[in-house]
């Protein structure tokens, strides 16, 4: 029988902060009623939305740059391919 787990909304971790950095996370936790962990884990969690967002979307604009790139080149490859493949083709049919 299989046991349901139940899943965590948190996970506790350890971050080093200069006392500075601490002292102002404190007062501006102070200032918005909540405790400077809380205020941390909210900061956290906006650099990483950030940070994969920012990620994301650099990987689309190099896909969609990728994509105009090859509609760019794709015509005079294939023509440069096609003489290639032609002259090849005329010397491979060359009477010796």
């Amino acid at each position: 029988m299989a046991v349901n787990k139940p899943k965590l909304r948190t996970t506790q971790v350890t971050v080093r902060l200069d006392p500075k950095i601490l002292e102002g996370l404190s007062d501006i936790g102070n200032r918005l009623g909540i405790a400077p962990t809380t205020l941390a884990g909210i900061a956290i969690g906006e650099y990483v939305v950030k940070g994969q967002a920012a990620f994301n979307n650099g990987v689309l604009m190099q896909e969609a740059m990728g994509k105009e790139l090859a509609k760019l080149i794709a015509a005079p490859f294939a023509s440069a391919i096609e003489a290639k493949a032609a002259e090849e083709l005329k010397e491979l049919l060359k009477d010796d």
